[in-house]
């Protein structure tokens, strides 16, 4: 349990929170995605996903960063990289779904002003 706070603390501290569950694992995985897309990196998103041997579909819905998925996420980072490459392995119906906000990304990132952004462009080609 403590390890829990001084987790959320040091990412506040970086600018991050990541919502996770029990494991270790988890967390780690969770961690390695949410640094990736801050960083707008695809390469970090890459190597974790095969460093800790999951599929971003298995883990996507799991995993919030700063209290967002990780395409709104991207795009309120402006991680334009990181955020087609989600969009790229995501599968059309996780990409229409609403997330835990009950917004669906395409319509969520409108709203919010992001509806030039090159990520719900990728996303509109798709769908």
């Amino acid at each position: 349990m403590l390890w829990r706070f001084a987790l959320t603390l040091f990412l506040s501290l970086c600018g991050l929170s990541v919502s996770f569950s029990v494991s270790a694992f988890d967390i780690k995985v969770a961690e390695g995605l949410c640094y990736g897309v801050a960083e707008d990196d695809a390469k970090k998103i890459k190597k974790t996903l095969r460093k800790y041997k999951v599929r971003l579909p298995k883990v996507y819905q799991e995993v919030q960063c700063n209290g967002r998925s990780l395409l709104k996420f991207a795009l309120e980072r402006h991680a334009y990289n990181a955020g087609k490459y989600l969009v790229e392995k995501l599968p059309d119906e996780m990409l229409n779904d609403a997330g835990p906000d009950g917004y669906m990304v395409l319509s969520w990132g409108e709203f919010n002003g992001y509806k030039d952004s090159p990520i719900l462009k990728e996303i509109r080609r798709r769908l």
